[in-house]
């Protein structure tokens, strides 16, 4: 309910946004992500992922526009870990859904009648951080420090939402009505601060970052 919540609010803000600039283009975009932890504590792979959202362009000047975008993110990761009955250490299958909300200015470098070219960097908001191992019925380990794989879901621990700010760069092409983007979610914030444990030993701290492939389709 909550995420429903958050996901109308942003779409909220995006109208009013749009009425405010004054609409100039809407779209509708989907995508690949992959997503890599980095952190001090544990032992991860990233995998693929996928995004879905919405876009919308206002054109400032002649070769500058300010998208804004609002996604649903299905991220993927592998933690090593282990069980009672497995004491070998392996990689398991992990995943995390948030919301983002990108502002992203981009300057078109080459601009024809039915091809664009560009480059843009802003930044992303992303919000909740619970990270949900594949098989939930067994009892993980998280390696190497041996806790518990449901410590992951900082938010449900926490009993609130976490905010994390990204710095986003990227390319872009643009045919007709179609967009590619190629982006590069650099962390800025720390989203291990939110780890429910606390060890005399460990500093947890780290920062998460993600590279995503996008295709936008925009309505005329």
């Amino acid at each position: 309910m909550n995420k429903l919540f958050f996901l109308a609010t942003l779409i909220s803000f995006l109208s009013f946004s749009q009425n405010e600039m004054g609409e100039d283009r809407f779209g509708v975009t989907l995508g690949a992500t992959n997503y890599i932890m980095k952190n001090n504590f544990m032992s991860t792979k990233s995998s693929t992922g996928a995004t879905l959202g919405l876009s919308a362009g206002v054109n400032i000047w002649e070769n500058f526009e300010i998208l804004t975008e609002i996604k649903l993110n299905y991220h993927r990761m592998q933690l090593l870990a282990s069980t009672e009955e497995n004491l070998e250490p392996s990689y398991i299958k992990a995943s995390m859904t948030n919301f983002d909300i990108a502002v992203l200015p981009h300057y078109r470098f080459y601009d024809t009648s039915s091809l664009d070219l560009s480059v843009f960097c802003g930044v992303t908001l992303a919000a909740t951080y619970n990270i949900k191992l594949k098989d939930q019925d067994a009892e993980y380990k998280i390696e190497p420090l041996d806790f518990k794989g449901t410590y992951l879901e900082f938010d449900t621990w926490n009993e609130q939402p976490s905010m994390n700010l990204f710095l986003t760069f990227g390319v872009a092409a643009q045919y007709n009505d179609f967009m590619l983007a190629l982006r590069y979610n650099y962390g800025i914030t720390d989203p291990y601060r939110k780890f429910p444990l606390y060890s005399n030993y460990v500093a947890f701290k780290g920062k998460d970052h993600y590279a995503a492939i996008t295709v936008t389709y925009f309505f005329q």
